[in-house]
Protein backbone atom coordinates (compact mmCIF):
# COMPACT_ATOMS: atom_id res chain seq x y z
CA UNK A 1 0.00 0.00 0.00
CA UNK A 2 1.47 3.75 -0.91
CA UNK A 3 1.37 5.46 1.84
CA UNK A 4 1.64 9.36 2.54
CA UNK A 5 2.56 10.15 5.97
CA UNK A 6 2.30 14.14 6.53
CA UNK A 7 -0.08 14.47 3.35
CA UNK A 8 -3.37 13.67 5.34
CA UNK A 9 -2.23 16.46 7.57
CA UNK A 10 -1.50 19.45 5.40
CA UNK A 11 -5.29 18.99 3.74
CA UNK A 12 -6.65 18.41 7.09
CA UNK A 13 -5.06 21.85 7.85
CA UNK A 14 -6.02 23.00 5.22
CA UNK A 15 -10.18 22.27 5.14
CA UNK A 16 -10.10 23.29 8.42
CA UNK A 17 -8.85 26.48 8.25
CA UNK A 18 -10.87 27.13 5.41
CA UNK A 19 -13.90 25.94 7.11
CA UNK A 20 -13.11 28.12 9.92
CA UNK A 21 -12.74 31.01 7.71
CA UNK A 22 -16.02 30.31 5.95
CA UNK A 23 -14.63 30.33 2.57
CA UNK A 24 -13.07 28.03 0.33
CA UNK A 25 -16.37 26.22 -1.09
CA UNK A 26 -15.62 24.69 -4.78
CA UNK A 27 -17.37 24.92 -7.67
CA UNK A 28 -18.91 22.10 -9.52
CA UNK A 29 -17.61 23.26 -12.64
CA UNK A 30 -14.19 22.36 -11.13
CA UNK A 31 -11.29 20.51 -13.20
CA UNK A 32 -10.85 17.10 -12.34
CA UNK A 33 -10.88 13.64 -13.27
CA UNK A 34 -14.42 12.67 -12.21
CA UNK A 35 -14.99 10.37 -15.65
CA UNK A 36 -12.83 7.99 -17.12
CA UNK A 37 -10.64 5.11 -15.98
CA UNK A 38 -9.68 5.28 -12.47
CA UNK A 39 -5.89 3.70 -11.81
CA UNK A 40 -5.96 0.19 -9.84
CA UNK A 41 -4.10 1.78 -6.99
CA UNK A 42 -6.22 4.64 -6.65
CA UNK A 43 -9.38 1.87 -6.39
CA UNK A 44 -7.14 -0.03 -4.38
CA UNK A 45 -6.56 3.08 -1.88
CA UNK A 46 -10.04 3.91 -1.35
CA UNK A 47 -11.16 -0.10 -1.06
CA UNK A 48 -8.55 0.36 1.89
CA UNK A 49 -10.45 3.32 3.29
CA UNK A 50 -13.36 1.21 3.34
CA UNK A 51 -11.97 -1.68 4.63
CA UNK A 52 -9.40 -0.29 7.12
CA UNK A 53 -11.55 2.45 8.56
CA UNK A 54 -14.81 3.06 10.64
CA UNK A 55 -16.30 5.12 7.73
CA UNK A 56 -19.37 7.46 9.52
CA UNK A 57 -22.90 6.69 7.78
CA UNK A 58 -22.70 9.94 6.40
CA UNK A 59 -19.54 9.40 4.10
CA UNK A 60 -20.64 6.04 2.84
CA UNK A 61 -22.59 6.80 0.06
CA UNK A 62 -19.64 8.46 -1.69
CA UNK A 63 -17.91 4.86 -1.49
CA UNK A 64 -20.60 2.90 -3.47
CA UNK A 65 -18.80 3.21 -6.44
CA UNK A 66 -15.46 2.36 -5.34
CA UNK A 67 -13.97 5.70 -5.97
CA UNK A 68 -14.80 9.34 -4.95
CA UNK A 69 -15.40 11.92 -7.68
CA UNK A 70 -14.53 15.93 -7.27
CA UNK A 71 -18.50 16.36 -7.24
CA UNK A 72 -18.72 13.73 -4.23
CA UNK A 73 -15.77 15.42 -2.53
CA UNK A 74 -17.40 18.84 -2.68
CA UNK A 75 -20.89 17.15 -1.57
CA UNK A 76 -19.08 16.17 1.62
CA UNK A 77 -17.05 19.26 2.17
CA UNK A 78 -20.54 21.06 1.92
CA UNK A 79 -21.85 18.90 4.38
CA UNK A 80 -19.06 19.36 6.54
CA UNK A 81 -18.86 23.32 6.71
CA UNK A 82 -22.00 23.62 6.90
CA UNK A 83 -22.40 21.18 10.39
CA UNK A 84 -20.15 22.70 12.79
CA UNK A 85 -20.51 25.33 15.54
CA UNK A 86 -17.10 27.50 13.81
CA UNK A 87 -16.54 28.91 16.83
CA UNK A 88 -16.07 25.39 19.28
CA UNK A 89 -12.43 23.63 18.10
CA UNK A 90 -13.99 20.49 19.88
CA UNK A 91 -17.14 20.22 17.17
CA UNK A 92 -14.98 21.36 14.82
CA UNK A 93 -12.75 18.28 14.32
CA UNK A 94 -16.06 15.87 15.45
CA UNK A 95 -18.08 17.34 11.93
CA UNK A 96 -14.73 17.33 9.93
CA UNK A 97 -14.42 12.93 11.17
CA UNK A 98 -18.16 12.53 10.40
CA UNK A 99 -19.06 14.02 7.47
CA UNK A 100 -15.54 14.69 5.89
CA UNK A 101 -12.04 13.26 6.99
CA UNK A 102 -12.63 9.72 5.20
CA UNK A 103 -14.28 11.24 1.87
CA UNK A 104 -11.08 13.79 1.96
CA UNK A 105 -8.64 11.13 2.39
CA UNK A 106 -10.17 9.00 -0.85
CA UNK A 107 -10.10 11.63 -2.74
CA UNK A 108 -6.99 13.19 -2.34
CA UNK A 109 -5.32 9.49 -2.59
CA UNK A 110 -7.10 8.44 -5.44
CA UNK A 111 -7.97 11.24 -7.76
CA UNK A 112 -5.29 11.74 -10.94
CA UNK A 113 -5.30 15.16 -10.80
CA UNK A 114 -4.75 15.78 -7.44
CA UNK A 115 -2.06 12.94 -7.82
CA UNK A 116 -0.52 14.99 -10.70
CA UNK A 117 0.05 17.93 -8.77
CA UNK A 118 0.59 17.04 -5.33
CA UNK A 119 4.36 17.72 -4.68
CA UNK A 120 3.86 20.81 -5.95
CA UNK A 121 0.38 21.82 -4.36
CA UNK A 122 1.86 20.37 -1.18
CA UNK A 123 4.97 22.24 -0.75
CA UNK A 124 3.37 25.36 -1.71
CA UNK A 125 1.14 24.95 1.27
CA UNK A 126 3.13 24.31 3.39
CA UNK A 127 6.02 27.02 2.24
CA UNK A 128 2.39 29.90 2.69
CA UNK A 129 1.23 28.85 5.63
CA UNK A 130 3.27 25.86 7.86
CA UNK A 131 6.55 27.12 7.52
CA UNK A 132 5.59 31.11 9.13
CA UNK A 133 4.01 29.00 12.00
CA UNK A 134 7.17 26.69 12.71
CA UNK A 135 9.52 29.52 12.29
CA UNK A 136 7.04 31.70 14.63
CA UNK A 137 7.61 28.82 17.39
CA UNK A 138 11.21 28.56 16.60
CA UNK A 139 11.12 25.20 14.93
CA UNK A 140 14.55 24.94 12.00
CA UNK A 141 13.05 24.15 9.31
CA UNK A 142 15.61 23.28 6.04
CA UNK A 143 15.83 25.98 3.14
CA UNK A 144 15.86 22.93 0.99
CA UNK A 145 13.19 20.63 2.48
CA UNK A 146 11.57 19.06 -0.09
CA UNK A 147 7.91 17.03 -0.73
CA UNK A 148 8.00 13.83 1.56
CA UNK A 149 11.99 14.17 2.32
CA UNK A 150 13.13 12.85 6.05
CA UNK A 151 12.38 16.46 6.98
CA UNK A 152 8.73 16.29 5.39
CA UNK A 153 6.61 13.97 8.30
CA UNK A 154 7.95 15.45 11.51
CA UNK A 155 7.66 18.78 10.37
CA UNK A 156 4.05 18.55 9.54
CA UNK A 157 3.41 16.75 12.68
CA UNK A 158 4.99 19.52 14.38
CA UNK A 159 2.94 21.86 12.59
CA UNK A 160 -0.20 20.50 13.52
CA UNK A 161 0.40 20.37 17.22
CA UNK A 162 1.33 23.88 17.14
CA UNK A 163 -1.73 24.86 14.91
CA UNK A 164 -4.19 22.80 17.23
CA UNK A 165 -2.42 24.00 20.25
CA UNK A 166 -3.30 27.21 18.95
CA UNK A 167 1.01 28.64 19.15
CA UNK A 168 0.62 29.54 15.41
CA UNK A 169 -1.35 32.82 16.75
CA UNK A 170 0.82 35.66 14.97
CA UNK A 171 2.50 33.69 12.06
Amino acid sequence: MRRVPGSYAVLSIAVCLTACSGTGSASPDDASADDGPVPSQALSEVENIVENKDVPEEQLVYFQDGKVTLQEYQEAYGAFVTSPDQSDGTELKDCYHRWFAHTEMAFQTSDPAVLAGEPAEQMKFFDENLRPCLEHIEVAVPDDLEYQDENWGPLMDEAVRALQNGRCVGA
